[in-house]
């Protein structure tokens, strides 16, 4: 498998010290982090919408939370970038058995994704784990088939 990173969609400014305030304020997630975002740079005629939307859905805010608290920086930018992907395969659920205790899955292929990088996390790992679980294999919205054994 192979990840190659191609044009940068936009970028991006998170005013990561009002975040905190307002975040800790009412805990409204998407308010707080959609609210404290500036867009720098945006070449694809993507909307602020759009751009609001792919950070707040494609972002690992979960981890990044819990990291939160050691980033010394009152601000942090965001880049997202197309990657192309070869040989990866994306599982998507397919169907699970009455008594909800067997799970089965197919693969797709995936060729396109978008990559997050942030200079708030210094970490190697956080965009390339944030791209595999919130981007390949979310299974948040995911329908699943029941699969019913016929005695």
């Amino acid at each position: 498998m192979e990840l190659e990173i191609k044009e940068k969609l936009v970028e991006l400014d998170f005013n990561l010290s009002n975040f905190k305030g307002m975040y800790k304020k009412d805990l409204k997630l998407e308010n707080a982090v959609k609210s404290n975002i500036k867009i720098i740079e945006n070449e694809n005629d993507i909307t602020s919408d759009e751009v609001k939307r792919l950070l707040y859905f494609c972002f690992d805010w979960g981890k990044f939370l819990k990291e939160m608290d050691t980033i010394n920086k009152n601000t942090i930018k965001f880049k997202l970038y197309n990657v192309c992907l070869k040989d990866f395969k994306k599982v998507i659920p397919f169907g699970v058995t009455e008594d909800q205790r067997t799970f089965t899955f197919k693969e797709e292929e995936f060729g396109e994704a978008i990559i997050i990088i942030q200079d708030g996390i210094v970490s190697p790992y956080f965009p390339i784990d944030n791209m595999l679980g919130n981007n390949i294999f979310d299974y948040g919205n995911k329908d699943y088939g029941l699969i019913v054994e016929v005695k």
